[in-house]
């Protein structure tokens, strides 16, 4: 988190440029580790997709929203409310995210293995609405 605070202080002193030689590496650390079968802790996904759309924003590079996605199918965990919100956004002003990861990430949880409350289906019809976005 601390180098996180720190890539943010770059970002807005308009220095965004460096945020992902310092996130980066260690996001997609992350990402490997998932992959690989490591448990990624909830609130370490939750940051990691902070940061993620942090640099989608920096850099207008959409592959750190693509990332976003690919931590999640990685970790099999649904989306929370503000990383939905946060991509719903962020495709708006950084550009499309790649379709067919996201196709199937959602396709992963209709598959009827987990039951979904009330709020879980509401994100996932948000996920749903962008695939629908030319």
């Amino acid at each position: 988190d601390l180098l996180g605070n720190l890539a943010r202080r770059l970002a807005n002193d308009v220095k965004a440029e460096q945020a992902p030689r310092m996130l980066g590496p260690h996001l997609q650390g992350i990402l490997r580790g998932a992959s690989a079968g490591l448990v990624v802790p909830p609130a370490l996904c939750e940051i990691a997709s902070e940061y993620a759309v942090d640099l989608a924003h920096w850099t207008s590079d959409s592959s750190w929203l693509d990332y976003v996605v690919e931590l999640h199918v990685a970790t099999r965990r649904l989306m929370s409310a503000a990383t939905v919100t946060a991509l719903q956004r962020s495709e708006r002003y950084v550009g499309a995210l790649d379709r067919a990861r996201l196709e199937y990430y959602v396709g992963s949880f209709d598959q009827g293995q987990v039951t979904l409350d009330k709020g879980e289906r509401a994100r996932l019809a948000s996920l749903r609405r962008i695939l629908k976005r030319k």
